[in-house]
């Protein structure tokens, strides 16, 4: 009755029962936290990540808000095309603008060659790979079963099907290529939010910049654009050369407007800027 071993055992708890009983303390008792994180600490973590997902379905509904302006303004870059050809004011803006569409055809050859590149390996690799890939077997039950579908007359749907997967398997392949390259084309996104720091005019400019400024400014919260500052949104790349494309405007703007104080200009005079607008902090000006 009075071994000291089993006394020891009754009068003092195995290790991992003491670490039970201060975990299940620690619910009991409020005061006392748990040992890596508080409650309060887990709590405004769910809260943070609540907003950050309100803010993401977010996105959509504002991207439209600048489709949209894109939409009003579709004809500005024919009347560009057609200015550039008698004026060369508009000589910075259309380099700019050919920039950017060579970087988007190499991105878009680089898709059609994945497409291609995918299709032929379906297509004409499949003979040679069934055996590497699934083993003979498989592969010799493949091939008898094509034997049974052109007894039975169904080989040309079974082709048909086949070809209509492969198909959209290649062109899914390529265009996730040439959205990555697209994406991922920086001297592209760049150059299109620099359009409005060129010299001369720009029709671009001329026509976005105070519908897109008013946009970026009035009906999109700063909560949001706190959350690209943090990183925190889906496409960042994307709303980095909309909100820089906002800002170069804000510049632009600015410089024009201090040109036609100088020049004694009514206000909306197209200016000829002589040279590219300068990245310094934004003078805001009236953009209406």
């Amino acid at each position: 009755l009075f071994d000291s071993t089993k006394l020891q055992y009754y009068t003092t708890p195995p290790r991992h029962h003491t670490r039970k009983f201060t975990f299940v303390q620690s619910i009991v008792n409020p005061t006392k936290p748990t040992p890596r994180h508080s409650v309060r600490q887990i709590l405004v973590k769910m809260e943070d990540a609540m907003e950050t997902r309100k803010i993401q379905q977010k996105e959509s509904v504002y991207r439209k808000l600048y489709s949209s302006i894109l939409q009003e303004h579709q004809g500005v870059l024919q009347r560009q095309q057609d200015d550039a050809a008698t004026s060369s004011v508009f000589d910075d803006e259309q380099q700019s603008l050919n920039r950017i569409f060579h970087t988007e055809v190499k991105n878009l050859l680089i898709g059609v060659g994945v497409t291609a590149s995918v299709m032929a390996m379906l297509r004409l690799g499949s003979t040679y790979g069934l055996s590497t890939v699934f083993g003979e077997a498989k592969s010799k039950a493949l091939k008898d079963a094509r034997i049974e579908a052109k007894r039975r007359g169904t080989e040309g749907f079974q082709k048909a099907a086949a070809f209509f997967v492969e198909g959209m398997f290649s062109l899914w392949a390529g265009f996730r290529c040439y959205d990555y390259a697209s994406h991922r084309s920086e001297a592209s996104w760049e150059a299109v939010s620099e359009i409005p720091l060129c010299k001369g005019r720009s029709r671009i400019s001329e026509a976005l910049c105070p519908q897109w400024i008013q946009v970026t400014n009035t009906q999109i919260p700063r909560e949001f654009w706190k959350a690209h500052a943090e990183g925190k949104l889906r496409d960042e790349r994307t709303w980095t050369a909309i909100h820089n494309f906002s800002v170069n405007c804000e510049r632009r703007l600015a410089v024009e407007a201090k040109v036609r104080k100088e020049l004694s200009l009514p206000d909306g005079e197209p200016v000829v800027l002589p040279q590219r607008v300068g990245t310094s902090p934004v003078l805001h000006c009236d953009s209406k």
